[in-house]
């Protein structure tokens, strides 16, 4: 066997491996982007969920980086402003250790520096979140320390935002895992980069 055939072999079962589903390697990053106009309404106007597009609360990209020391979700809109009711990017995590946590970064018209908190089912967990919210930029970010998720090898996540209007009768959702009104799966395991 030739060197090329050996390499072109050794390629092919690599990639099969791969394939497979069988390797351990994690992504440490994750990157999903989103299609414009997908976002989905209801409330007092829409009592099921409605497609219908809303700068505000449409998503383009989400970045969700896990570090030795955090955990980043970085959420870019497609026109964030300091207009409506408020904005909020929720961020659910599960962790190898079975830690399942919730935050919420929520701005408000009186508060559009928005403030974040982290839940475990309906009660609060102390951990000092980072949070930003860039309207120049059009981005939430949120920074969770890992030692707030004990200290896992990988973390799988959920990311969902909304917007509420001034007049509070709908909430506008945008998930960008897909282009529904909600997504209850998770993201593939991020390890530690």
């Amino acid at each position: 066997m030739t060197l090329l055939a050996r390499r072109t072999a050794a390629v092919l079962a690599a990639t099969a491996l791969l394939a497979s589903g069988t390797s351990t390697v994690h992504a440490k990053d994750l990157r999903l982007v989103d299609p414009a106009d997908d976002v989905w309404v209801q409330g007092f106007t829409y009592s099921e969920p409605t497609l219908q597009p809303s700068t505000e609360a449409d998503v383009r990209r989400v970045l969700v980086r896990h570090t030795n020391r955090i955990v980043l979700v970085r959420a870019t809109f497609d026109d964030l402003t300091r207009s409506g009711y408020n904005h909020s990017l929720t961020v659910r995590l599960k962790t190898n250790e079975r830690v399942k946590r919730q935050v919420t970064l929520l701005t408000s018209r009186d508060d559009r520096a928005g403030a974040a908190r982290m839940t475990r089912g309906a009660k609060s967990v102390s951990c000092s979140v980072g949070r930003k919210v860039d309207y120049g930029r059009d981005t939430m970010t949120v920074r969770i320390p890992r030692s707030c998720l004990s200290s896992p090898r990988w973390v799988k996540v959920r990311v969902e935002n909304g917007w509420v209007p001034t007049d509070q009768l709908n909430v506008y959702v945008d998930n960008p895992h897909d282009d529904q009104a909600s997504f209850s799966g998770w993201s593939k395991r991020l390890g530690v980069g």
